[in-house]
């Protein structure tokens, strides 16, 4: 009274796929431990990124000192903070260094509540500025790619 994975009543459950090769439990704890590692890390935050700041301050002092090289709106909800490079040893608490892939990283980032709004705001406050002494103001989308990668694994995993 076998069936197609080797179950009888004499040697219980020895068919099933962990039991037929010792290695495979192995590599599955194995990838347990590489998935809560990396559940982990992304939620740690390192330091190395750019410090909150609010409005005023970037206006008062970054922008109106001409101290801002670019300001870049990331899924219109944040407003990423590129100082000029002269301008860096100004400001304690900049963010120095690069980004991993994109180059250069923001010294700061505030959140924005409406792009319109910010940008009739960011308008009012270059108005009497030279036009070559303005803001460039990019957009960019941003994904967060290890959590959809994280987010699907967990029901495969419940599945398995």
């Amino acid at each position: 009274m076998e069936n197609k994975k080797g179950f009888t009543p004499e040697n219980g459950n020895q068919g099933s796929p962990m039991n037929e090769n010792p290695g495979s439990k192995r590599r599955f704890i194995i990838y347990i431990v590489i998935l809560i590692a990396l559940i982990v890390v992304s939620f740690i935050d390192f330091g190395g990124g750019a410090n909150e700041i609010n409005w005023n301050k970037f206006e008062n002092e970054m922008l109106l000192t001409n101290d801002v090289e670019k300001v870049v709106v990331v899924n219109r909800e944040r407003a990423d903070v590129y100082l000029k490079p002269e301008s860096l040893d100004k400001f304690s608490g900049a963010a120095r260094g690069s980004g991993i892939f994109s180059g250069a990283a923001p010294a700061f980032y505030f959140t924005i509540g409406d792009v319109e709004s910010f940008e009739a705001k960011l308008a009012e406050a270059q108005q009497d500025m030279p036009k070559e002494q303005r803001v460039v103001v990019e957009y960019k989308p941003e994904h967060d790619y290890l959590g959809s990668i994280i987010s699907w694994i967990f029901p495969i995993i419940l599945i398995l």
